[in-house]
């Protein structure tokens, strides 16, 4: 199998969406559900793929890059410099789940921030997520980041991925449930050097 990476288009969007839900854990399709009725979409999918493809949402495609293997995507991450931190004002204003979410981020900021990274289940196991994680580092070195932060459930299966890529918890926060299947929890602010060891 070859594996081949690239920034991820505009006509990925549908794959960008349903992966970036299955990185989010259900979280993104809780935001996107309040659009379906605003907005007049049919499907919180429909909301996912109109927002990967915008040029300037939080989860565009411009942010993201894929994994592609023959012609199918098969995973992805969106990553980027988290420079600035929330204000207590964002913080205070946006509720027990997002507050959680955006003081992970003042854990870690600044930093090369990994938002999500998610790979299709047919597709796992085979080194795809390190090697989405090695163009990060290799992205937050050419931005003149000395480090890379990421956000992780503390159940998450891709915690032992994390570790072997260098990551250490350098910071926690109370998960607060969204309607998921999981009701309590941690939130882990996790970093890493941009440059790996050799």
């Amino acid at each position: 199998m070859t594996v081949t990476f690239r920034p991820a288009r505009r006509e990925d969007a549908a794959d960008l969406a349903i992966l970036a839900d299955m990185a989010g854990h259900g979280l993104p399709q809780w935001f996107w559900r309040g659009a379906v009725e605003k907005e007049g979409f049919s499907s919180v999918v429909e909301v996912g793929r109109d927002r990967v493809r915008s040029d300037d949402h939080a989860m565009s495609w411009r942010k993201m890059q894929v994994a592609i293997v023959g012609d199918e995507v098969a995973g992805m991450i969106l990553d980027y410099p988290l420079t600035d931190r929330n204000s207590d004002e964002d913080i205070a204003g946006c509720g027990a789940v997002i507050a959680s979410l955006l003081l992970l981020e003042n854990d870690l900021a600044p930093c090369w921030y990994i938002n999500m990274l998610a790979v299709y289940r047919d597709f796992r196991g085979q080194g795809i997520g390190k090697k989405l994680i090695e163009g990060a580092r290799r992205r937050a070195l050419d931005a003149d980041f000395d480090s890379i932060g990421l956000g992780v459930e503390d159940d998450n299966p891709a915690l032992s991925l994390y570790r072997r890529c260098g990551f250490e918890t350098v910071a926690r926060q109370s998960y607060h449930s969204f309607g998921g299947t999981k009701t309590s929890g941690e939130w882990y602010a996790m970093r890493a050097a941009s440059k790996q060891a050799s």
